[in-house]
């Protein structure tokens, strides 16, 4: 059995009080969860931010003596509680089946690098990773969280990364795609334009995995320039693991409307987003209602060069060598939020 938490601390004193609370409160839920055969398996801890609160993070008790040997990824995303840090926990009463890497770039790794430059480097450092375990992209990778700072500017450069790296390794529309989030997320690196978490299963095979085809409600997404999977569902330890991920088109009368008209469709919401960027704007019904859905916060760490210590742990499955190297619109392993 699985179970999850979200654990955010109530006072709203410094960062520091808040990280000892949230230490008191994780220690307690855990002690629960240990009494009925569950330990900590996943974490994602969510920051307000991280450039000024991961270095006292990475000292506090929360980590050294809760969450360090755990699958973890870290990302700043604000909680709406106004808590300023908050942790989405997974519990199980099984071993692992899957291995998870939240590779992060340092200031060193992104010296002259655009977000496109960035991303390729954090897919092919994971290449490597799996390549070492017999594994590949197109049949072991369920899943990635690629998260984008200053997302306006830099998300075309990981759209492009992202169709390029999947095409090299024989992922297109004739195939299929992994299902992948591109959110807005800052991690520790101020330089840093892009992080990215992958979920790996090594046991997967081309014949237990299904995937999400919803022509009548969904555009396939190569029909707007994007390379990533709705979804996917696999059969794992004789019950069904879902993933999904991404927003579109969900028009149910799809099949009546033409090329043009998808296009007008699309650059309008271009155009509302500009808009929203810009400056305040009320919606009105109509462009609430087209507005593009911004997904929730998604998300055992395998380290990028460069990332403070703290951070360099393994992965869901034990990795067989010293990690050396560091650092989620639904599921941290293996479910989406």
């Amino acid at each position: 059995m699985e179970s999850y938490r979200i654990i955010a601390p109530q006072g709203r004193g410094t960062f520091a009080a808040r990280l000892d609370e949230l230490h008191d409160s994780m220690l307690a839920w855990l002690n629960e969860e240990q009494r009925q055969g569950r330990r900590l398996e996943y974490a994602k801890v969510f920051m307000s931010d991280i450039q000024n609160q991961h270095a006292d993070f990475c000292r506090s008790k929360c980590f050294t003596q809760l969450l360090q040997n755990c699958a973890l990824s870290v990302v700043e995303q604000a909680p709406l509680d106004n808590s300023k840090i908050s942790i989405l926990a997974k519990t199980s009463d099984t071993a692992p089946d899957y291995l998870f890497h939240a590779l992060r770039l340092n200031d060193d790794d992104t010296r002259g690098m655009n977000s496109y430059l960035q991303t390729v480097l954090l897919f092919e450092r994971y290449i490597k990773l799996i390549g070492e375990q017999g594994l590949d992209i197109a049949t072991h990778l369920i899943r990635t969280w690629i998260y984008v700072a200053d997302i306006d500017v830099n998300y075309q450069g990981v759209v492009k990364a992202r169709n390029d790296i999947f095409r090299q390794h024989g992922l297109t529309a004739d195939t299929h795609f992994v299902a992948s989030t591109g959110i807005g997320g800052n991690t520790a690196a101020r330089s840093a334009s892009v992080g990215i978490d992958f979920l790996t299963y090594p046991a997967a095979t081309a014949a237990d995995q299904q995937f999400l085809h919803a022509p009548d409600h969904l555009n396939p997404t190569h029909e707007y320039g994007v390379a990533f999977g709705y979804g996917k569902h696999r059969q794992a330890r004789k019950r069904g693991a879902r993933r999904r991920c991404g927003t579109a088109d969900r028009t149910p009368a799809r099949q009546h409307q033409s090329p043009a008209r998808r296009r007008r469709s699309r650059n309008g919401r271009h155009r509302l987003l500009h808009r929203l960027s810009a400056r305040p704007l009320r919606l009105s019904a109509r462009e609430f209602a087209h507005a593009p859905a911004t997904p929730l916060h998604s998300t055992h760490h395998r380290p990028c060069q460069g990332v403070p210590p703290c951070m360099a742990r393994g992965n869901g499955v034990r990795s067989r060598e010293k990690a050396t190297e560091l650092n989620s619109d639904e599921a941290p392993p293996p479910i989406s939020v």
